[in-house]
């Protein structure tokens, strides 16, 4: 037996589905734009980058090469050492490539911390642009979605 889709289903399939991605898409743009904004307020003291480091690897996906990089920083708070490898607050790649690049093993670095739980901080606490574009993409798959649910009925 062949199962078939009804012409009437199919749009309301697609709505779910468009809204579902689109849900998540604003999600993920909106939660990391709002740790950042958060992160701007938060103190700041110096540190120092204990390792730095950008390398190539290849990429299984295209075939390429990829860049990656990694570093770990030491900050002081109110008399207590932290360590942190966390660069960048929306986790942009090329905001994080900048930032390693810029500031190698033993330099100063910048350090926000978050005043309720010191451990946790960032070097870079800008909004990268390709956070924008998932959060307005997942805005427009909503959108997109509540209107082929209104045409539909």
């Amino acid at each position: 037996m062949r199962t078939t889709i009804s012409q009437g289903s199919l749009p309301i399939k697609l709505s779910v589905f468009f809204g579902l991605a689109g849900l998540i898409l604003a999600g993920v743009g909106a939660s990391a734009i709002s740790e950042c904004l958060l992160a701007q307020h938060w103190p700041a003291v110096e540190g120092t980058v204990l390792q730095s480091r950008v390398w190539r690897d290849s990429a299984p996906n295209h075939g390429g090469l990829e860049d990656h990089c990694a570093m770990q920083y030491l900050y002081l708070v109110h008399g207590k050492t932290y360590t942190s490898q966390s660069i960048a607050c929306d986790a942009n790649l090329d905001t994080e490539l900048a930032v390693v690049r810029n500031h190698p093993q033993g330099s100063k670095v910048l350090v926000f911390y978050n005043p309720g739980h010191p451990a946790k901080s960032y070097l870079a606490t800008s909004i990268a642009k390709d956070t924008i574009i998932v959060l307005l993409f997942g805005c427009a798959l909503l959108a997109m979605s509540v209107t082929m649910i209104l045409r539909s009925i």
